[in-house]
C-alpha cells in the first residue's frame, strides 16, 4: 500500500501538476504519514531532469485521514484529455493506452491557502451552486473541478480510487453536475472559433419526485469531452461531423455510454425556445454489438441538433428572449456550432454543450 501510494504521488509530480491535494482515509492508510513520506523519498529520489530541488511533500492529519500536498519545482506539458471524478459522480470512461485514473487537481475550497497560492488554480474560478435559472459570475469563488488529466502509470484504477479521494464535501449529484457544467467555459482549451457558449438551462426533471428518483438517487457519469487534434482543443465543428470529417476527433473509435441503457435522451434547452429532446440508441446493433463509439455519438448529437434547428426555425422566440439566439437559415445554423461536451444530467438524459464559431450580435 505504501509503495502504491508513493507511486501515485510520484506520478503527480512527474506529470508536472502543481499543488495537488490528496486525501487518504484512515481505513486505507497502512503506514504513518512520516513513514509514507520516507517511503516516497526512498522509492523516488529527486532527478535532475525533473526537479531543481527536492519536491515539496507535505502530509498533515485531518479528522478522518491524511491530507497529502505535493508540488514539483518544474512544470511539464500534460496530456489535455480531461478527467473528472467527484464524490457522487462516476468515473469518466476514457479507454486509452495510458488508461486514465482518478487523481484530482484543484477541487479544494477557495479559502484554502494552497489554492490561493497556486496561480493556475486560483485563475480558474468556478461559480458557487445557485438556483436554476440564475446567472453567476465567473469571478465568484467556489469549488474547482479537475481541468487536466493525470496518468498514474501502472497503478491499478481500483487501488487509486480507494486510496485517493478528493475532499470536496458532500455535494449532491445535481450540485456536482451543475459545477461541471459551469466549469467547461473556464476550463476548455480553445484555438479555433469563439469562446462564446450557448447559455442553456441545465436540464432537471420536472417534479420533485422525479428529481429524487432520476437524479439524486443515481450515480451520474462524468462529462464526455470532444477533444480534437491539429489543432489540439476542446470541441468539434458540427459541420465537420455532418460532412464525415471526424479524423481529427480524439478517441473517435472508443466506446462510450457503456453504463447506460439501450437508449438515452439527448436534451437541448436553447435560450428562447421550448425544451427539446430526441431519443438515440446507445448500442451498436450491427457489426460488433456493444456501446456506440464517440464518433457515432457525435453524429447522433449533430442529427439531434439539426432536427432541433429545423423544428424551431419557424417558431417565434419566447417573450423576453434575446433575438441574437434565434435559430434558422438566416440566424444560427448547424455550421455555426461547435460541440464541446456532453453531460449526464439525469438517469436517462444527456445534454450537449455548444460554443459558437463567432460571437452572436
Amino acid at each position: 500500500m505504501c509503495d502504491r501510494t508513493s507511486d501515485a504521488i510520484y506520478q503527480l509530480l512527474l506529470d508536472g501538476v502543481q499543488d495537488y491535494r490528496l486525501f487518504i482515509p484512515d481505513s486505507e492508510l497502512s503506514a504513518e504519514p512520516t513513514t509514507l513520506a520516507q517511503c516516497f523519498q526512498n522509492s523516488h529520489p529527486p532527478s535532475s531532469s525533473l526537479y531543481d530541488t527536492d519536491p515539496r511533500l507535505v502530509m498533515s492529519p485531518s479528522s478522518s485521514g491524511t491530507i497529502i500536498e505535493a508540488t514539483p519545482v518544474t512544470t511539464h506539458i500534460q496530456n489535455i484529455t480531461p478527467q473528472w471524478h467527484t464524490s457522487a459522480m462516476g468515473h469518466c470512461p476514457f479507454h486509452e493506452t495510458n488508461q486514465l485514473s482518478v487523481l484530482h487537481r484543484g477541487g479544494i475550497y477557495e479559502n484554502d491557502l494552497t489554492r490561493k497560492n497556486h496561480p493556475a488554480i486560483a485563475a480558474s474560478t468556478i461559480p458557487q451552486i445557485e438556483p436554476q435559472g440564475t446567472e453567476t459570475s465567473r469571478d465568484q469563488p467556489g469549488i474547482s473541478p479537475l481541468s487536466s488529466p493525470i496518468s498514474p502509470g501502472d497503478l491499478e484504477r481500483s487501488t487509486t480510487e480507494s486510496l485517493l479521494q478528493l475532499e470536496m464535501g458532500s455535494q449532491s449529484p445535481s450540485q456536482e453536475c451543475y459545477i461541471l457544467w459551469k466549469s467547461i467555459p473556464a476550463e476548455a482549451i480553445v484555438v479555433t472559433g469563439s469562446n462564446k457558449y450557448v447559455p442553456q438551462r441545465l436540464y432537471r426533471p420536472y417534479t420533485e419526485a422525479d428529481k429524487e428518483r432520476y437524479l439524486e438517487r443515481i450515480s451520474l457519469s462524468a462529462p464526455i469531452i470532444f477533444v480534437t487534434k491539429e489543432p489540439l482543443e476542446w470541441g468539434i465543428s458540427l459541420e465537420d461531423v455532418h460532412n464525415g470529417k471526424t479524423q481529427h476527433l480524439e478517441d473517435k473509435d472508443v466506446p462510450v455510454l457503456g453504463d447506460c441503457g439501450p437508449s438515452v435522451s439527448i436534451r437541448i434547452n436553447w435560450p428562447g425556445y421550448p425544451s427539446f429532446k430526441r431519443q438515440i440508441s446507445s448500442r451498436n446493433w450491427r457489426k460488433m454489438k456493444g456501446p456506440i463509439t464517440k464518433e457515432k455519438l457525435a453524429q447522433n448529437i449533430v442529427k439531434t441538433t439539426s432536427q432541433f434547428i429545423e423544428k424551431m426555425s419557424n417558431k417565434p422566440l419566447e417573450v423576453g428572449a434575446e433575438r441574437s439566439w434565434k435559430v434558422g437559415p438566416q440566424h444560427i445554423k448547424l455550421e455555426d456550432l461547435i460541440l464541446v461536451s456532453l453531460h449526464h444530467v439525469s438517469k436517462g438524459s444527456w445534454q450537449p454543450q455548444f460554443r459558437l464559431w463567432r460571437d452572436v450580435a
